[in-house]
């Protein structure tokens, strides 16, 4: 510590010394003891100003010699080979790059523990080194070189593969961590194509073409025609199949080092009975480094008719636009949206090569006479037939009138839009939908630009409520209700989607609200393509928690049994829920499986389906870096931390030992005393 902080501390110490006495001498009852009462706290108070100001204790870090820190990569790419021959391939009975830096690393470590790194530090006595690599899904160095800073190390040594996620970060924070960062590389560099992008379309018509797009990415010194890839001397081919049946090919041009080639199968998927979802599995044709990034999985909806949700903007704005993802997810259901122009054309809403594709208004008209959910826009006095007989006659169907939707055949009687400003009610009333509310912050929010009075039916109920100007009785926000089976929402207000383009909390109270309304009005809705408990993806990413959805739900606990493809349990657990429509089970290997869930509430709901954890992850074709971009010499510590060499005083235990006692003797001393 700097002789400009001791004064300062000195300084400090001095006024607490003089407010603890003055304290005990004029503030408190005269009586036995108040000096050493007033000692005590004096000395509490010196001793946190000291923890503040932090100085490093003479002497090596942690009684280590040197005080060097070994740091291992116990990422997934960790797996792969360490050697491999001229051409890049892996060579003949190699060892794994986990083995090679684990006896590095205990080479070096002594008796001083390994600080693992990867998803989050962690440490390892250097005799306890698994020999396979733990598999972590990420590579991130910094958190340990904090933590390491944080106990007053001052060398570190890395190994690793040289696949680290956040080296900018590295770089950028080094300076300030007072670091000496030495890289060890461990491991040969591979050629290896990876799939590393795919995208597909969630629902399409039976005998349609399904537009599956992928791209291909090329690390390591990748020359086009490579042997054993599969592939012509100028292309690369990737295979579709769907039950282990080949249902499509492609070839695109090898990409160069860095580079992502793309390119597209045009597929023509059988439905199952009844329409279903469907697993197409994309797979590099050869073989080459890195086998499980060769392939990847999608899941397509197929049905012989129309399904899931149909979204007509008649007046398009902002709101389709943030509204259509959240239902989507919400519900599980595949959704087709569609926006009107001003001449009276359709284009679709959606991602992809379909954003902006023009359709006729006799395709939206039947979409939306299939549609399970009907979510209808803008509806106002220029509405076609149709969509005004879908707001009166659908069985679930969620409006967004326009302004002058007053004489429309809507649920309920509603009044003209009337301007002002709405913030909404702290309080959420009683409803359907309340417990997936409750929690959320209502205060303090961006105000609804207008709302439309209405003339609510018994028995209707609103989500939340507004007052105008933060005064005056409570409207609703919007109006919910069921009438013989079919149940509508009819939203009151203008630009609910500020919340979600904000971000934060408004964004959350943006998804929670329409994934509640969602959720409520496919409950009970008849044959749905998404099941009421599922995961949160048909494709879930290797080595993380699977997280279940239960919207619209909201149960105390989720029974779930899974099983794998060869219906071997996996898994059978009951669990709580985590928040109020998610809970989550520990990872899976990577492989299909098959699930039966049972949610416990008010109401016990039972579903079942299916869902794959990818081989795949970004972590297995991470770019290797150069050593000197991680390592830094003695020039990039501070000063004074390189001078000290010893460990700074929070990263000890006494002084907060010492701290707690000081605080307790006073305290039991006062109340012995007379004092409280």
């Amino acid at each position: 510590m700097s002789v400009s902080n001791w004064i300062l501390w000195l300084v400090l110490s001095t006024v607490a010394v003089g407010l603890s006495l003055w304290q005990y001498r004029r503030r408190e009852t005269p009586g036995r003891g108040r000096g050493l009462l007033a000692a005590l706290r004096a000395a509490a108070l010196c001793l946190l100003l000291i923890l503040l100001l932090d100085p490093t204790l003479p002497g090596s870090s942690a009684g280590q010699p040197g005080g060097t820190q070994m740091l291992l990569d116990a990422s997934l790419s960790m797996m792969l080979p360490a050697d491999a021959d001229a051409d890049g391939t892996p060579a003949d009975a190699a060892e794994t790059r986990w083995q090679a830096a684990a006896a590095l690393a205990r080479s070096r470590a002594g008796d001083r523990p390994i600080l693992l790194f990867g998803d989050a530090p962690r440490a390892a006595a250097p005799d306890a080194l698994p020999d396979v690599a733990p598999g972590d899904t990420r590579s991130r160095l910094l958190p340990a070189l904090q933590a390491a800073a944080e106990a007053g190390v001052r060398h570190v040594v890395v190994v690793t593969d040289g696949g680290i996620e956040d080296a900018d970060a590295v770089a950028r924070w080094l300076p300030r961590l007072g670091l000496e960062v030495e890289t060890r590389l461990v491991g040969a560099e591979l050629v290896n194509r990876t799939l590393a992008e795919v995208s597909a379309p969630q629902w399409v018509e039976a005998g349609s073409v399904a537009r599956v797009e992928f791209g291909v990415a090329a690390g390591g010194a990748a020359t086009a025609g490579r042997a054993g890839s599969g592939a012509g001397a100028d292309s690369l081919r990737v295979v579709a199949r769907q039950a282990g049946r080949v249902v499509g090919r492609a070839a695109v041009a090898p990409p160069g080092a860095g580079r992502l080639a793309t390119a597209s199968l045009d597929l023509r998927l059988a439905a199952p009975e009844g329409g279903g979802l469907v697993q197409v599995e994309l797979a590099l044709e050869g073989s080459d480094a890195v086998a499980d990034d060769d392939v990847r999985t999608v899941y397509i909806h197929v049905s012989e008719e129309p399904a899931g949700i149909a979204l007509v903007s008649l007046r398009p704005d902002w709101e389709p636009r943030f509204l259509a993802p959240v239902l989507e997810q919400a519900t599980g259901l595949p959704l087709r949206g569609y926006l009107r122009g001003a001449t009276g054309l359709y284009v679709r809403l959606s991602g992809g090569l379909e954003a902006g594709v023009q359709v006729d208004e006799t395709t939206v008209r039947d979409a939306v006479a299939g549609a399970e959910l009907v979510v209808l826009h803008g509806l106002g006095v220029d509405a076609p037939q149709w969509a005004v007989d879908a707001a009166s006659g659908a069985r679930r169907v969620l409006i967004l009138p326009a302004g002058d939707a007053a004489e429309d055949p809507l649920p309920v009687v509603v009044g003209a839009s009337l301007p002002g400003d709405y913030f909404l009610a702290p309080s959420i009333p009683p409803s359907p939908v309340a417990p997936l509310l409750s929690g959320l912050e209502l205060t303090g929010l961006v105000p609804l630009a207008a709302l439309r009075s209405v003339d609510a039916p018994a028995g209707a109920w609103a989500p939340l409520n507004v007052t105008r100007g933060r005064q005056g009785a409570p409207l609703p926000l919007a109006i919910a209700g069921e009438t013989a089976g079919r149940r509508w929402v009819v939203a009151l207000g203008d630009g609910y989607w500020q919340w979600s383009f904000r971000g934060g909390v408004e964004r959350q109270l943006y998804v929670r609200l329409w994934s509640a309304l969602g959720g409520w009005l496919t409950q009970q809705g008849g044959t749905m393509a998404g099941a009421a408990i599922r995961p949160a993806d048909t494709v879930l990413p290797r080595g993380t928690a699977v997280p279940w959805i239960a919207r619209g739900l909201a149960p105390d606990s989720i029974a779930i049994t899974i099983a794998d493809a060869g219906d071997v349990v996996a898994a059978d657990t009951v669990v709580r829920m985590a928040a109020r429509d998610t809970a989550y089970t520990a990872g899976l290997a990577p492989g299909a499986y098959s699930y039966r869930a049972r949610a416990f509430g008010e109401d016990t709901t039972a579903a079942e389906g299916r869902f794959t954890v990818e081989r795949y992850s970004p972590e297995l074709s991470r770019p290797r870096l150069n050593p000197d971009a991680l390592s830094s010499g003695p020039a990039a510590i501070r000063g004074e931390a390189s001078r000290a060499g010893g460990t700074p005083l929070h990263a000890t235990p006494w002084p907060y030992l010492l701290l707690v006692g000081l605080l307790a003797a006073e305290w039991v001393l006062r109340r012995r005393w007379g004092l409280r």
